[in-house]
């Protein structure tokens, strides 16, 4: 959404809601939250709630009109063809996001079992999903350089091995015929 589109949506508010009043740094904050959704699942949301006994008298709040909504870039284009992550089934109109996600949502599990495994701490896909992609990458690296300098399990240090420093082919099949 954009600020016109926001203002509108408050004018809408506004005549369904005498008590319903907004400023500019009103307009700011919804904007901010806003700016990723479609306009049209927005007001989808919102008259859905409308007609809602709770939101007859007052307006909700912007954190019940998103909630369930998709951002304007993680929704599928079913014109086009869709590529599905193996892990998870999230669909992707390109095979190299669908490739960039699986490796991402691959990483994401492997964090979930060996934090789990090695410090008793359950973390969600939801909160790892949540970082961006260089703050996850760094933790993930320091997470496998950990396991790597206090597992017994050789395998499991030349896996990791191979992660940092990806062998020569030979000595890929190699380590995968020996196992």
């Amino acid at each position: 959404m954009n600020r016109e589109e926001v203002v509108d949506l408050f004018e809408f508010l506004e005549i369904n809601y005498p008590s319903f009043s907004y400023s500019s740094k009103t307009i700011d904050t919804w904007l901010s939250e806003l700016q990723m959704f479609d306009v049209d699942d927005v007001k989808r949301n919102l008259k859905e709630l409308m007609a809602e006994d709770l939101y007859s008298k007052t307006p909700p709040l912007l954190s019940r009109i998103i909630r369930g909504l998709t951002p304007k870039k993680e929704k599928i284009d079913f014109t086009k063809n869709i590529y599905f992550c193996s892990r998870c089934n999230r669909g992707f109109n390109s095979k190299e996001e669908c490739d960039e996600h699986f490796n991402r949502c691959s990483s994401v599990d492997y964090v979930i079992r060996e934090t789990r495994k090695w410090f008793k701490k359950e973390l969600t896909r939801k909160e790892l999903f949540a970082m961006s992609d260089e703050e996850f990458q760094e933790r993930y690296c320091k997470l496998l350089h950990w396991i790597q300098n206090h597992t017994q399990n050789e395998s499991e240090k030349t896996r990791i091995e191979f992660i940092f420093n990806p062998p020569k082919k030979e000595r890929a099949k190699s380590f995968l015929e020996s196992r």
